[in-house]
C-alpha cells in the first residue's frame, strides 16, 4: 500500500450546482461547482468522519448558517436547492468529488398555527389536545408537544 496515498483532507461545499454533468477531472468539477457554491470550502477532519455522510451535519456549520450564507449570495433557500458537494483530497496529489443526489430546500419561516387544550379537565390520567398546523413553504415533519406539571 503507498501510505502517501490516503485521505489527507475533505472540503464539504454548499452549491447550487446539483452535480449533473461533472466529469471525473477534479478540477473541472470544482471549478464548476464553485462557481455556484453559496459559502468558501468547509474543511473537515477526515480522521473524525467515520462517514463520509456524516460531514452533511459537521458541527461547524448549521443548516441556519447555511441558511444565512445562501441569502448573502442572493439565492431563494425557499425555491433554489442547495447541494452538498465532498472533495476528497490523498496525499499524492490526487482527488475525487461527489455531489448529494437530491438537494435541500431552507424553509426560513415557521409552520403557523397552535395547540388547543379542552378546558376543564378532570381526570388526572389523560389530556385533550387538538392541534393545528399550517406551512405553505414545506410540509410539517411533526410535531412535539411538551406537557408540564403546574
Amino acid at each position: 500500500a503507498d501510505a502517501e496515498s490516503g485521505v489527507t483532507h475533505m472540503d464539504l461545499v454548499w452549491s447550487t450546482h446539483d452535480g449533473e454533468g461533472l466529469s471525473g477531472d477534479l478540477a473541472t468539477a470544482t471549478a464548476a461547482v464553485s462557481s455556484d457554491a453559496v459559502a468558501a470550502p468547509l474543511p473537515l477532519d477526515a480522521g473524525a468522519l467515520p462517514l463520509a455522510g456524516s460531514a452533511l451535519a459537521h458541527g461547524d456549520m448549521t443548516f441556519a448558517d447555511l441558511a444565512t450564507l445562501a441569502a448573502g449570495a442572493s439565492v431563494d433557500t425557499a425555491t433554489t436547492p442547495l447541494h452538498a458537494h465532498l472533495w476528497v483530497f490523498n496525499g499524492a496529489g490526487g482527488g475525487a468529488t461527489d455531489a448529494s443526489t437530491s438537494g435541500i430546500v431552507l424553509d426560513a419561516t415557521a409552520p403557523t398555527g397552535g395547540v388547543m387544550v379542552a378546558g376543564h379537565q378532570f381526570d388526572t390520567t389523560s389530556l385533550d389536545l387538538a392541534w393545528a398546523f399550517a406551512d405553505p413553504e414545506s410540509p410539517i415533519g411533526g410535531v412535539v408537544v411538551e406537557v408540564t406539571r403546574a
